[in-house]
């Protein structure tokens, strides 16, 4: 989901409070939704517009010039120009945005780019037709932390400088030397003729030669790995790097665009034979919609090639940004994204 800033200052704003009330809808609309990227430049059909603000054909064209009038977003054809979109959503901080943000660019017709450039004055910042021997300075984050951290051990302020925190502390001559003792002690068998007195002493000898190295050991030290032996093969539990999170692919629809709007025609309309209906009422103009788009809005296309432009990018835009076949079906139907509904099922028993 797209993220866009609104300033909380933006109500508060002379130009905004004497605005009509459709061009503040309007305004909001064409900088919060899901078209609008980084450049602030999009293409945007009047009908889907008016479908979702709300907002008559007539009441689009006035808040339009509006604001064109007062320099805000400007208007070409079917593609539209926040003039203050990169201004106040400033997301080109990263050599990967920076990319994303020239190959929008590269997408939007150079005649498009252009009018917009001569009609705002505004210097659209893109490498885009720039010269050659244009140098651009990219510093790689990665190398930018290694000199830092260069820079840093030179002065001498990195904690644990000279330290290879996987080798263990060595053991201090006392204690190697007590813990030989120990072992010949215990390794010893008196002789049969000695007395079970004579193997209590040696007992009382090597458990004062235990204690002696480990009263002698600084507070906080370890005692227990006094006993350790050095030959001690320790098991160091594997930790599993954490995976790295996968985006899941964006859903692709399991049915060509012509194929869709034809099941969508037949569902609506009957393919346009249906005795009554909202394609009656444009048909009587002189008009077209046997699509059900926009009903409740009195929408009627010039023609079928101009309807299938406009529901075909309604669609394909829903597509691209990850919504299932079911989902954007519904949503077309209900205005409510349902995972499934009647529409839905209705669609998928037309051949």
């Amino acid at each position: 989901m797209k993220t866009r800033i609104v300033k909380t200052e933006f109500h508060r704003s002379m130009v905004i409070m004497k605005a009509p009330k459709d061009v503040r809808h309007l305004f909001l609309h064409l900088i919060t939704n899901e078209y609008i990227s980084l450049s602030g430049m999009f293409e945007l059909a009047d009908e889907y517009i008016v479908m979702e603000t709300g907002l008559s054909m007539d009441e689009l064209a006035a808040a339009k010039q509006w604001l064109e009038d007062h320099k805000k977003i400007y208007f070409h054809n079917s593609w539209i120009f926040v003039v203050n979109a990169e201004k106040h959503n400033n997301y080109r901080k990263s050599p990967k945005t920076e990319a994303a943000y020239e190959k929008e660019l590269k997408s939007i017709p150079a005649p498009v780019r252009d009018y917009f450039k001569k009609i705002s004055d505004t210097t659209i910042d893109s490498s885009i037709d720039s010269s050659p021997n244009t140098e651009t300075i990219k510093h790689n984050p990665k190398s930018l932390k290694q000199d830092l951290g260069s820079s840093i051990k030179d002065k001498g302020l990195l904690k644990g400088e000279g330290k290879d925190p996987e080798t263990p502390p060595a053991k201090s001559a006392t204690v190697k030397k007590s813990l030989a003792i120990i072992d010949r002690l215990r390794s010893m068998k008196p002789p049969g003729s000695q007395s079970g007195f004579i193997q209590v002493r040696l007992f009382l000898v090597a458990f004062i030669l235990t204690l002696i190295p480990l009263l002698l050991m600084p507070i906080g030290t370890n005692r227990a790995k006094a006993y350790a032996d050095e030959e001690r093969v320790q098991i160091t539990p594997t930790i599993a790097p954490s995976a790295t999170p996968t985006l899941s692919p964006t859903p692709t629809p399991v049915i060509e665009i012509p194929a869709l709007l034809h099941r969508i025609h037949g569902l609506e309309s009957t393919w346009g034979r249906a005795p009554s209906g909202y394609h009656i009422v444009c048909r009587n103009k002189g008009l077209w919609n046997e699509y059900g788009y926009g009903v409740s809005l009195g929408i009627c296309f010039r023609d079928k090639d101009h309807a299938d432009q406009v529901i075909g990018d309604w669609y394909r835009a829903r597509f691209n940004n990850g919504m299932g076949l079911s989902t954007a079906l519904c949503y077309y139907n209900t205005g409510y994204k349902l995972n499934d509904c009647d529409y839905y099922r209705s669609f998928l028993s037309i051949k």
